[in-house]
């Protein structure tokens, strides 16, 4: 984990006058505080900042001297009310990804500086991706569903693709897509990818090859998705386009679950066996207790873990604390986030 050096603070330059120290909430669902900002962390942002609610909630009447928030999942909507009485809110470093859920117009009118760790979390959903992509073109899934299939002859299994050669399919080019290209760049695979707002002299600084979606769907031995929920994206990835994935391939989801028709991987999976879904986000979290996603033999599903999970968290909490501390010293900040930006997040 990367630790920002001490600095020393000058809080007056971002207009708090002569004041040494700006003043700080903590606003984190209580089952994850201590793990987005353990002491340790907390400490680092103690060196520019009183920190207002060092165990618990903030107390209400504390809310109007808050200069900034160090954020989290389970962030209090910034909606007229609460700016209301948050009204000396100048910033906020979130320790997560999307703003979505605490951003509405009037917070963003307000023209509060924003951070997320939204990079850092990428790092760790690459990360993950990158094993599921590896795993796949072994065609692992396969042999966990059929233990006994595994102990045969391995060259008579002469469909597995392995590493070597195998066409990897990205579907969008965000900051996750972009790490994992990076992690895939010394490995002998081709990477193709579909993403209509991304100028192809961007995808080849990563060693990624531009394609149209129909052709990445039918040729992909692994389409892994990296798509935001935007309206134009509800189900982009319909029946025809999973139809047409070749025999064996696989499909992974660490977007979001809307992205994808669900009902036609359904229907397209109990038709073809031999595709696998690993579906890290669905539709509906947690899929209902009827679902038959849960007893298909060729979906795997995981419980949204792709994201920062238990101590990995700290990664995120260290990213807004080393913003804070910039922003404190007049330094220029390394994940800003504006409204264009924050709209396209996943």
């Amino acid at each position: 984990m990367v630790q920002s050096p001490r600095r020393r603070v000058n809080a007056s330059a971002h207009g708090f006058g002569s004041s040494p120290r700006l003043r700080a909430a903590v606003c984190v669902r209580p089952q994850h505080r201590h793990l987005v900002y353990p002491p340790e962390e907390l400490a680092r942002a103690a060196e520019c900042a009183e920190i207002l609610n060092p165990q618990g909630e903030l107390p209400a009447q504390l809310w109007p001297s808050v200069d900034v928030i160090l954020g989290g999942w389970g962030m209090p909507r910034l909606d007229t009310e609460f700016l209301r009485r948050a009204r000396n809110l100048r910033a906020v470093f979130y320790a997560a990804g999307s703003v979505r859920s605490f951003m509405p117009p009037e917070a963003w009118a307000r023209n509060l500086t924003l951070t997320t760790a939204a990079q850092a979390n990428s790092e760790t959903t690459a990360e993950f991706t990158l094993s599921l992509v590896l795993f796949s073109l072994k065609h692992g899934w396969h042999f966990v569903r059929h233990p006994r299939v595994a102990w045969r002859d391995a060259h008579a299994h002469r469909d597995i693709p392995g590493l070597y050669g195998s066409r990897i399919g990205l579907v969008s080019f965000g900051r996750v897509a972009r790490r994992l290209a990076e992690l895939l760049r010394n490995l002998p695979v081709e990477v193709v990818c579909w993403d209509p707002i991304q100028p192809e002299e961007v995808l080849r600084e990563y060693g990624v090859r531009s394609c149209d979606l129909q052709t990445i769907f039918r040729t992909s031995h692994v389409v892994s998705l990296h798509v935001p929920w935007l309206p134009e994206t509800e189900n982009l990835v319909d029946a025809d386009l999973l139809d047409s994935m070749q025999p064996g391939a696989t499909l992974i989801n660490t977007s979001r679950g809307a992205v994808l028709d669900e009902d036609a991987l359904i229907e397209t999976l109990r038709r073809r066996p031999e595709l696998t879904a690993v579906l890290d986000v669905t539709r509906e979290e947690p899929p209902a207790a009827d679902s038959p996603l849960y007893e298909m033999p060729n979906v795997v599903l995981t419980p949204h873990i792709a994201g920062a999970y238990g101590p990995e968290c700290q990664r995120l909490g260290a990213c807004a604390i080393d913003e804070l501390l910039r922003y404190a010293q007049g330094e220029p900040l390394r994940h800003a986030l504006g409204r264009e930006q924050a709209a396209l997040m996943a």
